[in-house]
């Protein structure tokens, strides 16, 4: 990717994040980002299940907007690197927060090149 004089691209610059773990509000994040983000995501390593593709490594998705909602990034992940893991157990942290499906990006301050966790929470039990 190259910038407009032809040289490499800027690095999007860092926002300070708030102390004590206080985020920004959504729309000042959204504002703050206008152009999509590129997010890491770090996988576990579970060789239990190779259908799932869960080899520790870290995947890079590129072009994400701040306004995805969890369950759509969640959802990319898995086609991205072709996971057969059922959607309903993957779950991503942040900073070691749970990130819920229901809420964007830009509401948990994701910004460029953050690294996200991936889990697999177990199956649950038929009674």
């Amino acid at each position: 990717m190259e910038g407009a004089d032809g040289g490499p691209a800027a690095k999007k610059q860092k926002i300070a994040r708030l102390p004590g773990g206080q985020f920004y509000p959504e729309q000042n994040w959204i504002d703050l980002h206008p152009h999509p983000i590129s997010v890491q995501i770090q996988l576990p390593n579970d060789g239990s299940r190779p259908e799932w593709r869960l080899d520790g490594s870290v995947v890079t998705l590129g072009e994400v907007p701040v306004t995805f909602l969890v369950s759509t990034l969640r959802d990319h992940v898995v086609r991205h690197i072709g996971s057969g893991v059922p959607l309903s157990r993957i779950m991503l942290s942040f900073a070691g927060k749970m990130l819920t499906n229901a809420n964007t990006l830009a509401s948990y301050n994701i910004e460029d090149e953050d690294v996200l966790v991936l889990g697999v929470r177990d199956a649950k039990k038929k009674k």
